[in-house]
Protein backbone atom coordinates (compact mmCIF):
# COMPACT_ATOMS: atom_id res chain seq x y z
CA UNK A 1 0.00 0.00 0.00
CA UNK A 2 1.18 3.42 -0.80
CA UNK A 3 1.26 6.00 1.86
CA UNK A 4 1.11 9.42 1.60
CA UNK A 5 2.84 10.86 4.68
CA UNK A 6 2.00 14.57 3.81
CA UNK A 7 -2.05 13.37 4.20
CA UNK A 8 -0.83 11.13 7.24
CA UNK A 9 0.76 14.25 9.10
CA UNK A 10 -1.88 16.80 8.30
CA UNK A 11 -4.46 14.45 9.54
CA UNK A 12 -3.25 13.85 12.64
CA UNK A 13 -2.11 17.38 13.52
CA UNK A 14 -6.25 18.08 12.40
CA UNK A 15 -7.24 15.28 14.87
CA UNK A 16 -5.05 16.71 17.36
CA UNK A 17 -6.03 20.82 16.89
CA UNK A 18 -9.89 19.41 17.21
CA UNK A 19 -8.93 16.64 20.51
CA UNK A 20 -7.72 20.46 21.98
CA UNK A 21 -3.87 20.25 21.68
CA UNK A 22 -2.27 23.63 22.86
CA UNK A 23 1.34 22.37 21.77
CA UNK A 24 3.04 21.38 18.18
CA UNK A 25 2.21 17.63 17.36
CA UNK A 26 5.01 17.73 14.98
CA UNK A 27 7.26 16.07 16.79
CA UNK A 28 4.79 12.84 18.17
CA UNK A 29 3.84 12.69 14.20
CA UNK A 30 7.52 11.67 13.62
CA UNK A 31 8.02 9.57 16.80
CA UNK A 32 4.85 7.87 15.78
CA UNK A 33 5.96 7.15 12.54
CA UNK A 34 9.52 6.00 13.38
CA UNK A 35 7.41 3.31 15.76
CA UNK A 36 5.13 2.45 13.02
CA UNK A 37 8.34 1.80 10.93
CA UNK A 38 10.30 -0.54 12.83
CA UNK A 39 11.99 -2.94 11.18
CA UNK A 40 9.85 -6.22 13.16
CA UNK A 41 6.94 -4.96 11.77
CA UNK A 42 5.04 -6.45 8.81
CA UNK A 43 1.12 -6.03 8.99
CA UNK A 44 0.92 -3.44 12.12
CA UNK A 45 2.71 -0.83 10.08
CA UNK A 46 1.81 3.00 9.24
CA UNK A 47 -0.42 1.35 6.04
CA UNK A 48 -2.46 -0.23 9.02
CA UNK A 49 -2.90 2.96 10.58
CA UNK A 50 -3.59 4.82 7.15
CA UNK A 51 -6.22 2.07 6.34
CA UNK A 52 -7.91 2.95 9.84
CA UNK A 53 -8.42 6.18 9.32
CA UNK A 54 -9.57 5.76 5.52
CA UNK A 55 -12.46 3.57 7.08
CA UNK A 56 -12.99 6.37 9.64
CA UNK A 57 -13.42 8.67 6.55
CA UNK A 58 -16.28 5.63 5.14
CA UNK A 59 -18.15 5.72 9.37
CA UNK A 60 -17.16 9.15 10.75
CA UNK A 61 -20.96 9.58 11.54
CA UNK A 62 -21.11 6.67 13.67
CA UNK A 63 -18.69 8.51 15.74
CA UNK A 64 -19.65 10.77 18.60
CA UNK A 65 -16.03 11.96 18.97
CA UNK A 66 -14.01 11.30 15.55
CA UNK A 67 -11.02 12.62 16.32
CA UNK A 68 -10.80 10.49 19.69
CA UNK A 69 -11.42 7.77 18.07
CA UNK A 70 -9.04 8.63 15.18
CA UNK A 71 -6.28 9.42 17.81
CA UNK A 72 -7.00 6.20 19.40
CA UNK A 73 -6.55 4.36 15.95
CA UNK A 74 -2.86 6.09 16.12
CA UNK A 75 -1.86 5.15 19.38
CA UNK A 76 -3.19 1.54 19.24
CA UNK A 77 -0.41 -0.40 17.88
CA UNK A 78 2.19 2.53 18.59
CA UNK A 79 3.73 -0.15 21.21
CA UNK A 80 3.78 -3.71 19.68
CA UNK A 81 6.75 -6.29 19.89
CA UNK A 82 5.41 -9.68 19.42
CA UNK A 83 6.94 -11.16 22.29
CA UNK A 84 5.69 -9.06 24.78
CA UNK A 85 2.03 -9.49 26.14
CA UNK A 86 1.26 -5.91 27.52
CA UNK A 87 1.46 -3.87 23.84
CA UNK A 88 -2.32 -2.25 24.35
CA UNK A 89 -1.28 -1.13 28.11
CA UNK A 90 1.88 0.09 26.66
CA UNK A 91 0.31 1.68 23.67
CA UNK A 92 -2.49 3.01 25.70
CA UNK A 93 0.06 4.84 28.37
CA UNK A 94 1.86 5.70 25.72
CA UNK A 95 -1.35 8.18 24.40
CA UNK A 96 -1.84 9.20 28.22
CA UNK A 97 1.45 10.64 28.39
CA UNK A 98 2.28 12.05 24.89
CA UNK A 99 -1.09 13.93 24.41
CA UNK A 100 -1.28 15.19 28.24
CA UNK A 101 2.19 16.91 27.37
CA UNK A 102 0.13 18.39 24.83
CA UNK A 103 -2.79 19.87 26.76
CA UNK A 104 -5.09 17.80 25.46
CA UNK A 105 -7.80 18.03 28.32
CA UNK A 106 -7.79 15.03 30.52
CA UNK A 107 -11.32 13.91 29.78
CA UNK A 108 -10.46 13.37 26.12
CA UNK A 109 -7.05 11.97 27.39
CA UNK A 110 -8.73 9.58 29.68
CA UNK A 111 -11.18 8.05 26.39
CA UNK A 112 -8.30 7.92 23.84
CA UNK A 113 -6.63 5.67 26.53
CA UNK A 114 -9.79 3.90 27.46
CA UNK A 115 -10.44 2.85 23.41
CA UNK A 116 -6.56 1.86 23.47
CA UNK A 117 -6.96 -0.58 26.05
CA UNK A 118 -9.85 -1.60 24.82
CA UNK A 119 -8.24 -3.35 22.43
CA UNK A 120 -6.90 -5.81 24.43
CA UNK A 121 -10.02 -7.92 24.43
CA UNK A 122 -11.74 -6.31 21.09
CA UNK A 123 -14.71 -5.84 23.19
CA UNK A 124 -16.22 -2.71 25.02
CA UNK A 125 -19.43 -1.27 25.55
CA UNK A 126 -18.72 2.25 24.29
CA UNK A 127 -19.75 3.06 21.04
CA UNK A 128 -16.58 4.83 20.14
CA UNK A 129 -14.56 2.14 21.44
CA UNK A 130 -16.82 -0.27 19.45
CA UNK A 131 -15.81 1.86 16.15
CA UNK A 132 -12.50 1.96 16.79
CA UNK A 133 -12.48 -2.19 17.92
CA UNK A 134 -14.39 -2.67 14.47
CA UNK A 135 -12.27 -0.10 12.32
CA UNK A 136 -8.85 -2.63 13.38
CA UNK A 137 -10.84 -5.49 12.47
CA UNK A 138 -12.14 -4.08 9.25
CA UNK A 139 -9.11 -6.41 7.60
CA UNK A 140 -11.42 -9.49 8.57
CA UNK A 141 -14.30 -8.72 6.07
CA UNK A 142 -11.58 -7.71 3.11
CA UNK A 143 -11.20 -9.40 -0.22
CA UNK A 144 -10.20 -13.01 0.22
CA UNK A 145 -6.79 -12.16 -1.39
CA UNK A 146 -6.16 -9.28 1.10
CA UNK A 147 -6.93 -11.38 4.07
CA UNK A 148 -4.44 -13.53 3.01
CA UNK A 149 -1.94 -11.05 2.69
CA UNK A 150 -2.44 -9.95 6.10
CA UNK A 151 -2.41 -13.83 6.90
CA UNK A 152 0.98 -13.61 5.88
CA UNK A 153 2.20 -10.38 7.57
CA UNK A 154 0.90 -12.07 10.81
CA UNK A 155 3.02 -15.00 10.77
CA UNK A 156 6.09 -12.88 9.42
CA UNK A 157 5.57 -11.03 13.12
CA UNK A 158 5.29 -14.16 14.71
CA UNK A 159 8.27 -15.50 12.93
CA UNK A 160 9.81 -16.43 16.15
CA UNK A 161 7.13 -18.88 16.79
CA UNK A 162 7.03 -22.67 15.71
CA UNK A 163 4.57 -23.64 12.82
CA UNK A 164 2.68 -25.49 15.16
CA UNK A 165 2.17 -24.05 18.14
CA UNK A 166 1.81 -20.71 15.48
CA UNK A 167 -1.25 -22.80 13.98
CA UNK A 168 -2.60 -23.47 17.34
CA UNK A 169 -2.51 -20.35 18.45
CA UNK A 170 -3.63 -18.17 15.72
CA UNK A 171 -6.84 -20.43 15.27
CA UNK A 172 -7.79 -19.92 18.85
CA UNK A 173 -7.85 -16.31 17.97
CA UNK A 174 -9.76 -16.57 14.86
CA UNK A 175 -12.09 -19.28 16.41
CA UNK A 176 -12.66 -16.42 18.93
CA UNK A 177 -14.28 -14.01 16.55
CA UNK A 178 -15.98 -16.35 14.77
CA UNK A 179 -18.20 -17.86 17.77
CA UNK A 180 -18.85 -13.69 18.52
CA UNK A 181 -22.82 -13.28 17.28
CA UNK A 182 -21.62 -10.31 15.48
CA UNK A 183 -17.88 -9.65 14.87
CA UNK A 184 -18.68 -5.96 14.21
CA UNK A 185 -20.94 -3.82 16.72
CA UNK A 186 -21.05 -0.79 14.63
CA UNK A 187 -24.46 -1.35 12.58
CA UNK A 188 -22.83 0.01 9.21
CA UNK A 189 -19.93 -1.62 9.43
CA UNK A 190 -21.53 -4.58 9.99
CA UNK A 191 -23.65 -4.74 7.14
CA UNK A 192 -20.74 -3.89 4.53
CA UNK A 193 -18.17 -6.31 6.22
CA UNK A 194 -19.68 -9.02 8.59
CA UNK A 195 -20.60 -11.56 6.06
CA UNK A 196 -17.15 -11.14 4.02
CA UNK A 197 -15.39 -11.62 7.64
CA UNK A 198 -16.76 -14.94 8.40
CA UNK A 199 -16.22 -16.63 5.02
CA UNK A 200 -12.73 -15.45 5.43
CA UNK A 201 -12.30 -16.68 9.10
CA UNK A 202 -14.35 -20.13 8.34
CA UNK A 203 -12.13 -20.80 5.44
CA UNK A 204 -8.53 -19.67 7.38
CA UNK A 205 -9.01 -21.54 10.39
CA UNK A 206 -10.00 -24.64 8.26
CA UNK A 207 -6.50 -24.22 7.09
CA UNK A 208 -4.70 -23.66 10.46
CA UNK A 209 -6.89 -26.85 11.95
CA UNK A 210 -4.70 -29.01 9.10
Amino acid sequence: MNVNINDLRARFLRALSEAGAQGSGAALFEELLARYGEAHRRYHTIAHVDACTGWLDWYRGSAQHPERVELALWFHDAVYDPQKSDNEHQSAALACSRLGELGVPAPTVCEVEAHVLATVSHRSDAQDAQLVLDLDLAILGASSAGFASFEREIREEYGHVPEAAFQLGRAAVLSEFMARPEIYRTPALREELELRARVNLRRRIAELSF
